[in-house]
């Protein structure tokens, strides 16, 4: 499929952070007109809810090599974009044990050849690392010196004010109802409010995505997934602000420091497939605050009644295969979707955004080839199924 001209006008549904890096690019690559249509507001979905954890160790060549230019643009956000991200260059630290630990080692070895900066460390060493950390059961581990976290609304504010900056459109309040698609062309986008005409139309709905794109394009296996995240302030841990994030394979959790002093701590726990993403809210149950504070409890020399500061939750979607969607949509031309993040997708969005925009406007991705992420292979991948 060719690309559109820098005289197309190109509509972004959805104004989270890859939408909002795509709209950026966009204009950067010369496109008159970018208009972003959003139901509620920026980051209203999985990327103001994220724990933003910003690292390069993925488990493909092509999710790392997205990472890694991603991650040079998190820590060079004031020169790349303008304002602040909230970036802490605390390194990631992985943490292994039994089964987990010798897949950990080899995934290192593959990541180290595709040039990402992680090394093995020993429990020891990983221990150092972070404040107050246990390293029971752990028996191997991996560093990220480069890696960290940002805050999601610093980063996402100051980017829809680059994005504003360079001429973007923004329409909030106003919900995408479908595409409008004649003779298997996308002619424009049917909202709210009525029909609005595009050229080319890209799709970054997050977990709404099903009812955009099942219409014009089946099989795709994009699935809700709810999340749920709890903060914490153990008093037993000092200068937790100072540690590294930490992915544990272990407890099949995540920890990191927040901005105000407290720990943060992501999980599966409670976490719900296939669900409606209209029909929750964004407060977690309170209940579920006490099987993060045992995760906490069991990592962390802290308590298990450390004061819970808030329980959160987000929803994103799930792909079959583990990987992002992220090109043209088979069947209709001019539209694309950037979808399928399995919870990944703020780590990833920088490089995505301007893969996508490439895209759209040159006909491919010239920074990183993204063809292996393309609607495509889960479409085979059903009809091999059937």
């Amino acid at each position: 499929m060719s690309g559109c001209t820098a005289l197309d006008d190109v509509v972004i549904v959805g104004a989270g952070v890859v939408g909002l890096f795509a709209a950026l690019h966009l204009k950067r690559l010369g496109v008159g007109q970018v208009r972003v249509f959003e139901a509620r507001s920026v980051g209203a979905g999985a990327s103001g809810r994220s724990g933003a954890l910003i690292r390069s160790n993925c488990e493909t060549e092509v999710e790392s090599l997205l990472a890694m230019r991603s991650l040079q643009v998190f820590r060079e956000w004031r020169d790349a974009i303008g304002g602040e991200n909230g970036f802490v260059a605390s390194g990631l630290l992985e943490l292994a044990g039994g089964r987990s630990a010798a897949a950990m080692r080899a995934r290192v070895a593959r990541q180290r050849a595709w040039g990402v900066g992680v090394e093995l460390i020993s429990p020891e060493e990983a221990a150092t690392l972070c404040s107050g950390l246990s390293t029971d059961g752990v028996t191997s581990a991996a560093f990220e010196a480069a890696g960290g976290y940002c805050e999601p609304a610093k980063a996402l504010g100051s980017l829809y004010r680059a994005t504003i900056a360079a001429g973007v459109n923004f329409r909030f309040g106003v919900g995408v109802l479908g595409l409008d698609v004649c003779a298997g062309i996308c002619r424009g986008v049917r909202t709210s409010e009525g029909l609005h005409k595009c050229g080319s139309a890209l799709l970054v709905p997050g977990a709404w995505a099903n009812s955009l794109v099942e219409p014009i394009c089946h099989g795709l296996g994009l699935t809700p997934h709810l999340s749920r995240l709890a903060v914490f302030a153990p008093g037993e841990i000092d200068s937790c602000g100072a540690s590294a994030a930490v992915l544990d394979h272990i407890l099949e959790a995540w920890f990191r420091p927040s901005s105000d002093g407290g720990i943060m701590v992501g999980a599966e726990i409670g976490g719900q497939t296939g669900v409606d993403p209209d029909e929750f809210g964004d407060e977690g149950p309170s209940g579920l605050a006490r099987a993060y504070a045992e995760l906490l409890a069991r990592r962390f020399r802290a308590s298990r009644w450390s004061p819970c500061r808030g329980v959160w939750q987000g929803m994103y979607m799930r792909t079959p295969d583990g990987l992002p969607v992220v090109g043209a949509l088979p069947g209709c031309q001019g539209v694309y979707l950037a979808g399928g993040d399995n919870g990944g997708a703020f780590k990833l969005a920088p490089a995505l955004g301007e893969a996508i925009a490439e895209l759209i406007v040159l006909g491919e991705s010239r920074t990183i080839n993204i063809s292996m992420l393309s609607a495509e292979r889960l479409m085979d991948r059903e009809s091999q199924r059937a």
